[in-house]
């Protein structure tokens, strides 16, 4: 069975954000994606970051990276 991660509290559209982080896109670049100002955006990535303990973006998007690799690694070694 799986553990539980940091990224499980996340909702479906903080996921989404995250994977817009490992693409590189700025908050000026996601804010329109979601229909929100740049400013916004900018609090949902710190919002997001702070559900992580992240203390950067980065951070964040590497955590997201990793619970990534680990869930495809699980689903591996599980078939």
């Amino acid at each position: 069975m799986r553990k539980t991660t940091p990224l499980a509290s996340l909702s479906r559209r903080e996921k989404i954000v995250l994977q817009w982080l490992v693409e590189g896109l700025r908050d000026k670049d996601i804010g329109p994606l979601l229909g929100l100002t740049a400013r916004s955006a900018t609090r949902l990535v710190r919002d997001i970051c702070d559900k992580l303990n992240a203390r950067t973006r980065t951070q964040a998007a590497c955590m997201f990276l990793s619970d990534l690799m680990a869930t495809i690694n699980w689903e591996t070694e599980n078939r």
